[in-house]
């Protein structure tokens, strides 16, 4: 058995999900340790649908609510919407 101190866990990332943010012409892609969550252009198309998928992306524990919001703007921004 391998007993490890706090510093040494706090340290270790390998438990940290390996985030990828891509936006495409079409898309904004979040990769998620090798799953990839897709968010089309054509559902972001209103104002309510783009709260909405804030909303609902910041309610998943496994993403940085700061880090997406900011993505999700410029991607919102990219698509002219």
């Amino acid at each position: 058995m391998t007993i490890h101190t706090l510093k040494e866990i706090l340290e270790d990332d390998s438990n940290q999900p390996q985030k990828e943010y891509k936006i495409t012409e079409n898309s904004l892609d979040v990769k998620i340790n090798g799953w990839t969550y897709s968010i089309e252009k054509s559902r972001c198309l209103t104002r309510e649908d783009r709260w909405d998928w804030l909303a609902h992306m910041c309610e998943k524990n496994w993403i940085d609510n700061y880090t997406f919001m900011k993505t999700f703007l410029k991607a919102c921004k990219t698509w002219g919407i």
